[in-house]
């Protein structure tokens, strides 16, 4: 399943009180860029982004945009429920609506909700939906992709009472969305949905680093010999302690990952949860979502991983949605509409790139990119033969039945 565009309104911090974030093309596509694997192709018209960017300087609403796409995806992607405690919660009032429009490849998906806040009660839940379903034709043209009929509505939350001699609703909770329906026939995976917008997670490093590759650990730090979970004496991975050597030292240091920070730079430990979030979004085809992506990594390292949601290893077709206030960064993005830019005073304002140029008639200058940042030549890069290796046990990882 795929997310294609979500509307949020209702948000009093936003401009016109309205979020709209479209994770479709707003221009032409050429053959180049498919090539090139800038866009993957959802109809003979329309095109989804695996590479996405929110652009804008601090307290601009990259944070809480972030949030907003997050919590739509673990709703509609990955099934989860409603929380009152979550980061969703704070940022909205009492009464929002929610028009998200998603596709599983054949069918594309309306589903209309009324999200409601009780903060007396600590509850948030969903008032009222309706979910609208039509064939996702190769044919539709790009600007009726999300146009539906009132005849193609399925499903109405209101009316589950009135089918047959129960009430349906009594075995829905409050805080799960009709949806959940359409989902739980499919088999999808629970880790469709990755973010760093935090800490680093160390748990997710202890859980999922049995299988990282060493070329992972030299591309961030090539001084390293050895990073591997330790075994106990029958031979079984200790998934919170880890085995570590350095080049030119023969000892070998056993270290709780609470304690990695003593033997290994912020950055590196980062970067390795980092690369693990990227094998497996990559693999399952999910989400990876990261807030102001330059203060994890080097930015080189950064713009080298960002490049792999643009490559065949891709072949999940799996999203990358990163915010910014870097601009080098964001020379990446060749397509203007695949980024949005943000700029708040009273209010926050959400705009694609592209529509900016053509409200105020700039030069619509696409092709940007970093090459000499990515050549190395600096001396500020990471060695190519590291990157090389790494995309190699990655494409391995990916590839995996």
């Amino acid at each position: 399943m795929k997310l294609l565009r979500t509307e949020i309104s209702g948000l009093p911090n936003f401009k016109d009180n309205r979020f709209i974030f479209d994770l479709t093309n707003d221009k032409r596509v050429s053959k180049e860029e498919l090539a090139s694997y800038e866009l993957f192709p959802l109809t003979n018209n329309s095109y989804q982004f695996p590479l996405i960017s929110l652009l804008g300087i601090n307290a601009t609403g990259k944070t809480t945009s972030l949030i907003l796409v997050k919590q739509m995806l673990l709703l509609f992607i990955q099934n989860e429920s409603l929380d009152f405690h979550s980061p969703f919660a704070h940022y909205i009032p009492s009464d929002i609506m929610t028009v998200n429009y998603l596709t599983d490849g054949k069918t594309l998906y309306k589903i209309v909700s009324e999200i409601q806040k009780d903060s007396k009660k600590e509850k948030i839940f969903f008032k009222a939906e309706k979910l609208y379903a039509k064939p996702l034709r190769q044919s539709i043209a790009h600007k009726r992709l999300f146009a539906f009929k009132d005849s193609e509505l399925v499903l109405d939350r209101a009316s589950l009472a009135e089918q047959g001699n129960f009430n349906l609703q009594n075995f829905l909770k409050d805080e799960d969305s009709i949806f959940s329906s359409i989902l739980n026939q499919k088999d999808e995976s629970n880790l469709k949905v990755l973010d760093m917008m935090g800490t680093t997670n160390m748990n997710f490093l202890s859980m999922y680093s049995d299988s990282l590759p060493l070329s992972y650990i030299h591309y961030l730090d090539t001084s390293i010999d050895i990073f591997e979970m330790d075994e106990d004496y029958q031979g079984h991975k200790i998934p919170n302690k880890f085995k570590l050597k350095f080049k030119g030292n023969n000892e070998i240091f056993t270290v709780d990952y609470h304690h990695l920070d003593q033997y290994l730079s912020s950055g590196t430990i980062k970067g390795i949860s980092f690369l693990l979030m990227v094998t497996l979004v990559l693999s399952e085809g999910g989400y990876l979502l990261i807030d102001e992506i330059e203060n994890h990594l080097n930015k080189t390292i950064v713009t080298s991983i960002m490049r792999l949601f643009q490559s065949k290893i891709n072949k999940n077709r799996a999203t990358l949605i990163v915010s910014t206030h870097y601009q080098e960064l964001v020379d990446i993005f060749s397509r203007t509409d695949s980024i949005y830019l943000l700029r708040k005073t009273d209010q926050i304002n959400i705009e694609r790139f592209s529509t900016v140029l053509e409200k105020y008639k700039y030069d619509r200058t696409d092709k940007v990119k970093s090459n000499l940042l990515m050549s190395g030549v600096l001396d500020t890069a990471p060695q190519y033969e590291y990157y090389e290796m790494l995309k190699q046990d990655m494409e391995g990882v990916v590839n995996e039945p």
